[in-house]
């Protein structure tokens, strides 16, 4: 059973039994990070048909489009997070203002001050004192 330990030491890994150096070497097509080192790995004729496989499929539109488009979706889906999390606390920044005021009324100060502290507009802050 070979156990992952990190991609560096999985590649540098060496084995006596042949199916094991078969499976390792198949499994390093997993681990490659650019061309020159699927390149690297030429050799057996098993490995030659897979690393021309994903040379082919690293080169054809419909499969480069998937990944794009996922890449697309990923972002955008970030994007979305981002924006309701920045006005979830909009609302809660507001929401507190509106304590704070609500607080400043019952001491009976005045609007001009609140909405100058709050930042909240006078219309906002006189519906509070109605509430």
């Amino acid at each position: 059973m070979i156990a992952y330990q990190s991609r560096q030491s999985f590649r540098n890994k060496c084995y006596a039994n042949n199916k094991n150096e078969e499976l390792i070497n198949i499994l390093k097509l997993f681990t490659v990070k650019s061309i020159e080192e699927l390149e690297a790995l030429r050799g057996q004729d098993y490995m030659n048909g897979a690393i021309e496989e994903i040379k082919r499929l690293c080169q054809d539109e419909n499969i480069i489009g998937l990944y794009d488009a996922e890449a697309v979706a990923r972002k955008e889906m970030n994007s979305r997070l981002v924006y309701a999390e920045q006005q979830e606390m909009e609302q809660g920044i507001e929401h507190g203002m509106e304590i704070v005021a609500k607080n400043m009324l019952r001491k009976n100060m005045d609007i001009a001050i609140i909405t100058e502290v709050t930042g909240l507009t006078k219309t906002q802050v006189e519906e509070l004192n109605v509430a």
